[in-house]
């Protein structure tokens, strides 16, 4: 039981994403702080090719779909079509890939831009300036970071929503779709489907993102 006395509670919660429900005017939802520079050299010690001077040094796009979807595992021409988009960017893409690169389709031809790493810290990345630098300001996602491709998991959306980051959600199961909806209702993130990726969607898409990247800053 809480005392009458008590002015505030605080719950560690994810409120931001879930639709409308009752709360107590005293209850105030928690989510993550910065990290320590101890955490950021443990974190380049730990992953040291995702070049991190590289990352300070230009805009990137990172692209995750997740622990369980396997690079190695997409068809061919899905693969090939995103590969073929990421290339038009003028930005380093780093795609978490969960697969060795030896295991990419043969006569798969890697852009120059795109960086395959088995493995990216999502939350991390999201917040190395915090991480190299530590600041006492509320957290927003890498300067550098334009936007985040993503699938939509749970885990995913809500590192997302800790840094504010523009969102192009592509739902694979489940309840991605739901969650993903969630964040283009909150008017930070667009969503397609693989279908419209087969069939040539995805260029427009991303375009739609670098052309508004001023309304996703808001």
């Amino acid at each position: 039981m809480c005392s009458e006395h008590v002015k505030s509670k605080y719950n560690k919660t994810d409120m931001p994403r879930m639709v409308v429900r009752p709360k107590q005017d005293s209850l105030n939802a928690v989510r993550g702080a910065a990290e320590s520079r101890q955490r950021f050299d443990r974190l380049v010690a730990e992953f040291p090719e995702l070049n991190f001077e590289r990352l300070e040094r230009a805009p990137f796009v990172l692209v995750s779909f997740g622990s369980v979807a396997q690079l190695e595992n997409m068809p061919k021409p899905l693969l090939s079509e995103f590969l073929r988009r990421f290339a038009e960017l003028p930005y380093t893409v780093l795609w978490q890939s969960n697969s060795p690169a030896v295991k990419i389709p043969m006569n798969v031809r890697i852009p120059r831009n795109v960086v395959l790493v088995r493995w990216a810290p999502i939350k991390n990345l999201l917040g190395l300036p915090y991480l190299s630098k530590p600041s006492n300001s509320q957290l927003s996602a890498h300067r550098n970071l334009r936007f985040v491709v993503c699938h939509g998991g749970v885990n995913t959306v809500n590192e997302l929503l800790l840094f504010g980051v523009p969102v192009l959600g592509v739902p694979l199961q489940g309840d991605q779709s739901s969650n993903l909806q969630r964040l283009v209702d909150f008017g930070g993130a667009l969503m397609i489907n693989m279908k419209s990726i087969a069939t040539g969607g995805l260029r427009a898409k991303l375009r739609e993102l670098e052309g508004n990247y001023d309304r996703w800053e808001e």
